[in-house]
């Protein structure tokens, strides 16, 4: 993997890691109600988005990897 893909590859995983964490902080917040849990889902769609851009990184490395 080259260096800026490597760069690439930990800011995606950073963010993902990022979006999850603060879901979870979310979920166990005590005055948490039933309508909120729309940012709890926005934040687990942009970390599965994060997610499959690292993921993109990783298959096209296997790729080309002889």
């Amino acid at each position: 993997m080259r260096d800026v893909e490597k760069l690439y590859h930990n800011f995606c995983e950073r963010l993902a890691d990022a979006c999850e964490i603060e879901a979870r902080v979310y979920e166990e917040h005590p005055s948490l109600h039933d309508g909120d849990y729309q940012y709890i889902s926005s934040l687990r769609a942009k970390r599965n988005e994060w997610r499959e851009q690292f993921q993109r990184i990783e298959a096209a490395h296997s790729r080309r990897e002889p």
